[in-house]
Formats: structure tokens, C-alpha cells, sequence
């Protein structure tokens, strides 16, 4: 059904290209092969562009909807590419495709720094990697230096086997580390629309009353890790 609502053909190898935003790969995500991320999307469509027998979509992050983001990467693509590669197709931020079951269909996905790429590779999808990414130097992704290594690990990307045995495993328990352990839940912090404190009295404040929030004051006060072992 996915194929067929984005016209793609079922006998040719898919690669998957996940954008982050803008700022938001500007601020943390440092460039390792490329300038920026727009260099790297332009390098790719154009090295894409003169294969025809690869195919490419490029899904654009979500986030995108939200206010005060003013630079778009949709907007970009069109304003460079006012007509697409025949083989590439565009996945903007507002459509209701679901980027797990786009991974699933391609051989391997493209990111810059998006964190959705330890998910992926947690389901044994190879993922290709540009920029100072999460999963970069942790033996999981296919990280890219220079531009000649990341054109090499395109021309791979098409046959590109599935993570198994050990990198699957090494996989997993760097998601679980990541998502499971360096994410801290404070209950002094309430989830709501805007975060609010969660503490009534000074009482709510010693040791043993907020395992996560004992965490981070550990490592501020004696320099031990910010690791949450639930």
C-alpha cells in the first residue's frame, strides 16, 4: 500500500533520507562530511539523481508544524529542485505516512543527526550516518568523515545486509542505554503543556524522595555519572 501511494517500484532498492530541523541541526549537530545539512541533502539528491536505478524518499521531520519555525526543509527542496529526480519522491512534515514502516521497506537510511536513527538500528535497518549523530563512534552505524566515504557508503546502501547476532544485540543495548538510562525522569518536574515544578515542601527535596532528580545532583556534587539505572 505505501508503495503504491508513493508510486515507487517494488523491484528496485529503497533508501530512506530522514531530515532533521533546521535549528535544530544547526545548534547541535556538528557537521563531520558536509557544511550543513542542505549541503548534504543537495549531495545526495544529486548523487542519487544519476542513478536510476536506486530510489530515494526523503521524509521530512515532523516537527516542522511547530510555531516559530521559520526555515523549512520542504521549502528548501523546492526552491532548489522545482521538479524532483523521477526517482526521488518527498514525504513533507504534515503527512500521515509512517516513517518506521517507510524504514522497514529500504535497504538502508540516511540521516544527518536525527536520534531516530538508534531506533532503527535497534530493528537491524543499517543506517548511514553524515553528521555528529548519536549513534556516531558507538560501532552500530555506517559513520561518514569526508564526502568521498559518505559517496562510497551510498554506493553500498542498496546492498547493505540487515544488523544480526552481536551489531543487533551491541544495537539494542545502546538504545536501551540511551532512551532507558541516560533519559532521567525528575518527578519534580511535571509534564503538562508548559514543565512545571512538582514540589509542595523542602521535604519533597532529600535524598531517596526523587531517585532521578538524586541522580543529577549526585553528578553535579561529586562528578558521578548521569546514568538512571531503573
Amino acid at each position: 500500500e505505501l508503495l503504491g501511494r508513493l508510486e515507487l517500484d517494488p523491484q528496485r532498492p529503497l533508501l530512506t533520507l530522514l531530515t532533521n530541523v533546521m535549528w535544530d541541526a544547526a545548534l547541535y549537530h556538528e557537521g563531520q562530511a558536509f557544511d550543513d545539512m542542505l549541503d548534504w541533502l543537495w549531495f545526495t539528491l544529486e548523487n542519487v539523481r544519476s542513478r536510476p536505478d536506486v530510489q530515494l524518499v526523503i521524509r521530512i521531520h515532523p516537527h516542522e508544524v511547530k510555531s516559530g519555525n521559520r526555515q523549512r526543509v520542504g521549502s528548501e527542496i523546492r526552491r532548489q529542485y522545482p521538479r524532483l529526480p523521477t526517482n526521488v519522491r518527498l514525504v513533507d512534515y504534515d503527512s500521515d505516512v509512517n516513517t518506521y514502516a517507510l524504514a522497514a521497506l529500504s535497504r538502508a537510511v540516511l540521516v544527518y543527526g536525527t536520534k531516530t536513527g538508534i531506533e532503527l538500528l535497534a530493528h537491524g535497518i543499517p543506517v548511514v550516518v553524515a553528521a555528529d549523530a548519536w549513534t556516531r563512534g558507538k560501532g552500530i552505524s555506517l559513520d561518514a568523515s569526508s564526502r568521498d566515504e559518505y559517496e562510497r557508503l551510498l554506493k553500498r546502501a542498496p546492498e547493505l545486509p540487515r544488523l544480526h547476532g552481536a551489531a543487533l544485540e551491541r544495537a539494542r543495548r545502546y538504545a536501551h542505554h540511551f532512551f532507558f538510562r541516560r533519559m532521567i525522569p525528575v518527578d519534580a518536574i511535571v509534564e503538562a503543556e508548559e514543565p512545571m515544578l512538582g514540589i509542595r515542601a523542602l521535604e519533597d527535596l532529600l535524598p531517596g524522595r526523587d531517585p532521578g532528580l538524586d541522580v543529577i545532583v549526585d553528578g553535579i556534587l561529586h562528578g558521578r555519572e548521569f546514568v538512571f539505572d531503573a
